[in-house]
């Protein structure tokens, strides 16, 4: 397979930041390229390319020493694609294998060398506040149930609290602490109160209010005190436990004592189904939800997808003890900067309900961002009249 070879003029590890190199790649042949940068460390190398479009089978490996390659990305994934310095020297290259006819589908590759980008902490605090608001809305909101029958929700048994009040307006009420570790460490809080009623046999709709507090320590001291407006909707749809919902805040954030506000909104889905086997009620779950907030000088957005089972003991009896495993894939773009992780969640709690109403108390460890956990303590009560 024709070749070219580009490498840089060997030279005393210093900065390279603001150092490029380009070439020019034309797909009518196979070809590949090298280059080597030298750095005393804490940079990275960018890659960005002209019209990914017509990126075939392209490969781009990272190595500090090309003895041990290690492939970095491949096709439309590598623009953007971003490789960190493992040692003062290192070697970047790639190939393509000729996946387009002619030579007007050419693409140019850049690689760049510059500082590697490091999230701030005011940055950290507000993608752990984001997540955690956003998950204490949903985990409320999915506990709500429809009141039409048993139904099971995510982390949360959700079920009528009587078949005598199904249509009666509903009230409830959820508190959550929370312990951060991780990138920063801190705590928070938030009261969560709700009211729905009856709009179909089949489904509620209502209205929330949250008041939450969070703390972050780091380089930074960061608090967050939101107050949060937003509506729902629960719903029996084929079978299994449907719900959505929609929220809107105003964060007031202060930083080492300067106080700023910042805008945050939010929605999710969520669905689950339940079937019995023997003495455990078991429950597939999956959930959707996507949240932004911006901040005078950066914004930060996140998406997670959550898929998980449940398992209840004494399902419909007045105790019901559960215990729950997912999986969140969760993207986040947070001050300019993009990360994406895979973590697990757990889950465990107990439930009592009685003739109209109903009290759970549950614990739940999950991961805000790739390196920051949250354990979360919370209590719920609901109430038919």
């Amino acid at each position: 397979m024709p070749g070219i070879a580009i490498a840089s003029t060997p030279r005393e590890p210093d900065s390279c930041a603001g150092r490029t190199n380009t070439w020019t790649v034309d797909q009518s042949t196979g070809a590949s390229y090298d280059a080597t940068f030298y750095s005393p460390g804490g940079e990275s190398i960018l890659i960005e390319i002209d019209h990914p479009e017509n990126i075939g089978d392209l490969e781009i490996y990272v190595s500090a020493d090309k003895s041990d390659p290690a492939p970095l990305c491949s096709g439309a994934s590598c623009d953007g694609a971003r490789a960190e310095f493992v040692s003062d020297k290192f070697s970047l290259w790639f190939r393509t294998k000729g996946a387009r006819a002619t030579a007007d589908d050419a693409f140019t590759v850049t690689f760049s060398c510059a500082a590697t980008p490091v999230i701030d902490d005011e940055a950290q605090a507000s993608s752990s506040a984001l997540s955690g608001w956003s998950s204490d809305i949903s985990s409320a909101v999915g506990n709500a149930g429809t009141g039409s029958g048993p139904t099971a929700d995510g982390f949360f048994f959700s079920t009528p609290v009587d078949e005598a009040t199904d249509g009666a307006p509903r009230a409830w009420a959820q508190i959550s602490g929370h312990n951060y570790n991780g990138a920063l460490d801190g705590s928070g809080v938030e009261l969560t109160l709700g009211v729905d009623m009856e709009i179909s046999p089949q489904a509620r709709a209502g209205l929330l209010l949250s008041i939450g507090k969070n703390d972050f320590e780091g380089a930074d001291t960061i608090s967050y005190e939101t107050v949060t407006l937003g509506a729902y909707l629960n719903a029996d749809l084929k079978g299994g436990d449907f719900s959505a919902w929609a929220a809107f805040a105003k964060p007031d954030v202060t930083v080492n004592g300067v106080s700023h506000v910042a805008t945050r909104k939010g929605l999710g889905l969520r669905y689950s189904l339940g079937k019995e086997l023997g003495a455990i009620y078991l429950t597939g779950f999956g959930s959707l939800d996507a949240a932004s907030e911006t901040h005078p000088d950066f914004t930060n957005t996140r998406t997670r997808g959550s898929f998980g089972a449940k398992a209840t003991w004494n399902h419909g009896s007045d105790l019901e003890p559960w215990v729950s495993l997912a999986v969140d894939a969760q993207k986040i773009d947070s001050d300019g900067i993009s990360s994406s992780f895979v973590k697990p969640s757990l889950g465990a709690g107990l439930s009592y309900r009685g003739a109209n109403h109903r009290l759970s108390l549950r614990i739940d460890y999950s991961y805000l961002t790739a390196d920051t956990t949250d354990t979360a303590l919370s209590l719920r009560y609901s109430r038919s009249f």
